[in-house]
């Protein structure tokens, strides 16, 4: 996931949201990302089907 995130580094932040402690994590600037269909059907590779929410 650090891999991908740097493959698409840009201007959104990213926040991470974990389903089972329902707790939610803002990652540093440095792991902002553009954000794009290619990022997003990856993302969705790695972590299921809609795994990814745009805000």
């Amino acid at each position: 996931m650090k891999r991908l995130i740097a493959e698409h580094h840009g201007p959104v932040p990213v926040v991470l949201y974990y389903e089972k402690t329902q707790k939610t994590l803002g990652l540093s600037g440095e792991y902002n990302v553009k954000p794009s269909p290619a990022l997003f059907s990856r993302i969705e590779e790695l972590l299921g089907e809609q795994s990814v929410k745009v805000k």
